[in-house]
């Protein structure tokens, strides 16, 4: 399970986040964990953990750069077009802008075949994918594809990390620090 986002950004260097979840440790895990802080809540999928950590990590980072640059940038997020994924995304956009002070600005939804930088948030989510099944199973033969390699070594002009990759595998998991708004 993969997430990926794209946020507009007038920094001239786009940045990407991905996170990667372990099926297996998620429904192990996560999932009660969750079932337990919301109680008839359906917050317990995965792809919500994923967009949860996307989403905390990209605040983080405007905020960062907010601070370092002295400006007051908000993110407007572009997400896939799904049906369920759409209401419960804007819901959670909705509620951070009512009860946080988090740069962000709005979600808009697209399909993927008209939007340009989803193609590329999709490409990212498919290399990341087949790294992680090489790691997780192991795989010497499949190993880890050039393509990944070379857009996990792409840098910014200032020596940044273009892409920001994060698994919740059973480690990460287990020591129980999931993104706010899920526990």
């Amino acid at each position: 399970m993969l997430f990926r986002s794209i946020t507009v950004n007038r920094l001239p260097s786009p940045t990407v986040y991905a996170t990667g979840v372990d099926l297996k440790c998620f429904k192990e895990i996560a999932a009660p964990l969750i079932q337990a802080a919301h109680p008839g809540k359906r917050l317990d999928a995965p792809w919500l953990l994923a967009f949860h950590q996307v989403l905390d990590d990209m605040l983080y980072a405007q905020r960062f750069t907010n601070s370092a640059l002295g400006t007051h940038a908000k993110i407007d997020l572009i997400c896939d077009e799904k049906d369920d994924f759409s209401a419960r995304v804007s819901r959670r956009v909705k509620e951070l802008k009512e009860t946080t002070d988090h740069p962000l600005a709005d979600v808009t939804f697209a399909n993927s075949e008209s939007a340009v930088g989803l193609q590329m948030a999709d490409l990212t989510a498919y290399e990341m994918h087949k790294a992680l099944t090489a790691v997780i199973l192991n795989d010497e033969a499949r190993g880890i594809r050039n393509q990944w390699i070379q857009l996990m070594d792409a840098t910014m002009p200032g020596g940044q990390r273009r892409i920001y990759a994060t698994l919740w595998d059973e480690a990460a998991v287990r020591r129980g620090n999931l993104p706010p708004g899920l526990l």
